[in-house]
């Protein structure tokens, strides 16, 4: 392995665990709800939880393979498709006026789970365009990567909150920059890398834009929350992950689609959170987007 692509892993892992402690800090407890309002969340929860897992691998799949593209792109893609999550899901929840409590139970169950089932998922998918790749070497990998400072963080922010508080923010700023530093060093790597927007997978992308969030939609049930809460799931790809598993197996080409794909997921999303921030719920419209803290429950 040569130096630059060292540090190209080195930077994904780091980015990686600073996202996971980023999450373990920011996310917390929330006011107990009602039976009812319970066993709402736990018959969702479920259903978010195999929306992620399942149904958008088999989206992604079913795109690449309808469209007959297998390209960087497309690869990046699937990598993207089998690694659900993300930081930032309870934010543009809260800001669409979704359910935030559903939205932060995903996303911390997601975190536990996603270690285990990314590199199997990603070595199905792949293998289904005759690309190989050995999953069970990554496993413990990212279990340390994402485990370990996630937990960490749910301690600091269980028994030292006033310190959890004072070091989100520094964290969150060594995250950006560890992703910021990243782009730039596969940008650098990769020549011709405008080429990539002539590769047929952006059909496929933008397609997996457009449809997952309207399957999470249509499987939220009747409460306008639990909807939005399941939709903006659909596009929040966990890219730290992602990102890991290119620079485990893959070339640069596949590293900087990954990211250049999240990117545009990020934007449909933002698309999608504005759209439904101009519905009603309860007879209102949202007001612009507010500075809360955004708190949620832990599974």
């Amino acid at each position: 392995m040569t130096l630059p692509q060292e540090a190209a892993r080195v930077l994904a892992a780091a980015f990686l665990i600073l996202m996971m402690l980023s999450t373990g800090l920011s996310l917390g407890g929330e006011p107990s709800a009602d039976k009812a309002a319970k066993r709402h969340k736990r018959i969702f929860l479920l259903v978010g939880l195999v929306f992620n897992f399942v149904i958008l691998p088999l989206l992604a799949l079913v795109l690449t393979l309808a469209l007959h593209v297998s390209d960087a792109v497309a690869v990046a893609l699937l990598l993207l498709a089998a690694s659900p999550g993300g930081r930032f899901a309870p934010q543009l929840a809260r800001f669409g006026g979704a359910d935030v409590g559903l939205s932060v139970e995903i996303t911390l169950f997601i975190a536990k789970l996603v270690s285990f089932t990314a590199p199997v998922t990603a070595a199905l998918l792949l293998h289904s365009h005759k690309i190989e790749v050995r999953e069970l070497p990554f496993i413990l990998q990212l279990l340390l990567l994402q485990m370990v400072p996630y937990l960490l963080g749910r301690q600091l922010r269980k028994r030292k909150p006033e310190l959890a508080a004072r070091i989100t923010r520094p964290v969150d700023i060594a995250m950006w920059l560890s992703v910021g530093a990243l782009a730039v060093l596969i940008a650098m790597r990769v020549r011709g890398l405008a080429m990539l927007a002539g590769l047929p997978g952006w059909r496929a992308v933008i397609a997996f834009a457009v449809l997952a969030p309207l399957l999470g939609w249509l499987l939220g049930g009747a409460r306008q929350g639990t909807r939005r809460a399941i939709a903006i799931s659909a596009d929040s790809r966990d890219v730290a992950l992602a990102s890991m598993l290119a620079s485990l197996g893959f070339d640069d080409k596949v590293h900087a689609a990954t990211i250049a794909i999240w990117l545009l997921l990020i934007l449909f999303n933002l698309a999608l959170v504005r759209f439904v921030r101009r519905r009603p719920i309860g007879g209102r419209v949202l007001q612009p987007f507010s500075t809360r803290t955004v708190t949620g429950g832990s599974p």
